[in-house]
């Protein structure tokens, strides 16, 4: 055989061995490197989160798309944000209060009013959008799904005032529960939907992995603009999705106190507007809650 022979044969048979070899760490006896996520079998897709209603039930057919599978299938374990999917915690039951049940006014009331919603009316309320109605003894509402006022510039809050009440100065109690989504409001000093202050009392909840909320913010809208006095994280309030709320505030001028389950969670001078207002509660867009136990007294 030639020298030019030889060279060929040579050239052919490490071309060969280069063809046929393993994994790029040369090792032989591994296949190649298993896709992140999942087996060569596609078993990786086969567990998705229970909870979530898109977690991934099913890897492919081989070692890439298994991997694939996997990774999906772990993303749909996530709690789910409030009216995305999944089930939502059962709400508790209502409470037993009734407005017969107030010890007399403070020295310092004015003027009282009650609302327990047991006879099942809500004459008289003010409602800015959404669906509100008496259920079981208390208010419940679902928001509707675009802003009902300030489109652009506003909260998201939709509100519901109570009848009859123009106040600067109050003491209010309440109970708030969400059930869909994670604020729930109470509203003071409302004017019109363009001028009030809101105090969102925020429930712990899932933004693509990350907790939030388990707080108070204050804001107040001013012609329909936003300003944020207490920022979220700020004050922490931590709760649950459905957990009720028993919460007391007290606003005089622009010292607000706030008191929920009895303990005191932030006081302070806040820079709101000092211009009297109606009372009431507020539901994020999509969202659902239920209030109950309004007790709002006009302070001196």
């Amino acid at each position: 055989m030639t020298f030019a022979s030889r060279f060929v044969v040579f050239l052919l048979l490490g071309l060969g061995t280069i063809a046929c070899g393993g994994s790029d760490n040369g090792d032989d006896d591994d296949p190649g490197n298993e896709p992140a996520g999942g087996a060569p079998d596609g078993t990786g897709g086969t567990s998705g989160g229970s909870d979530g209603t898109n977690g991934g039930t099913s890897g492919g057919s081989n070692g890439t798309n298994g991997g694939t599978g996997g990774t999906n299938g772990g993303s749909g374990g996530n709690e789910p944000v409030a009216g995305t999917g999944g089930t939502a915690p059962e709400p508790p039951p209502p409470s037993t209060f009734s407005c017969e049940d107030l010890e007399p006014e403070a020295a310092d009331v004015t003027e009282r009013s009650c609302f327990d919603f047991n006879d099942g009316s809500t004459s008289g309320w003010e409602v800015d959008g959404g669906e509100w109605a008496a259920v079981d003894g208390t208010y419940e509402v679902t928001g509707p799904a675009e802003p009902a006022s300030c489109p652009e510039t506003g909260s998201l809050i939709t509100a519901s005032l109570a009848p009859d009440i123009s106040a600067a100065n109050v003491r209010v109690s309440a109970q708030l529960t969400d059930l869909e989504r994670a604020d729930k409001v109470l509203v003071l000093r409302s004017r019109d939907s363009g001028n009030r202050i809101e105090l969102n009392f925020r429930s712990f909840h899932d933004d693509e992995g990350v907790i939030y909320g388990g707080d108070l913010v204050v804001q107040e809208l001013v012609d329909c603009m936003l300003t944020t006095h207490v920022l979220p994280q700020t004050v922490e309030v931590p709760h649950e999705l459905a957990e009720s709320l028993v919460v007391d505030v007290e606003l005089r001028g622009t010292a607000l106190t706030v008191v929920v389950g009895g303990e005191t969670v932030f006081e302070d001078e806040v820079p709101v507007s000092i211009e009297p207002g109606g009372v009431g509660f507020g539901v994020i867009t999509s969202g659902v809650a239920r209030f109950d136990d309004l007790v709002v007294e006009v302070l001196e």
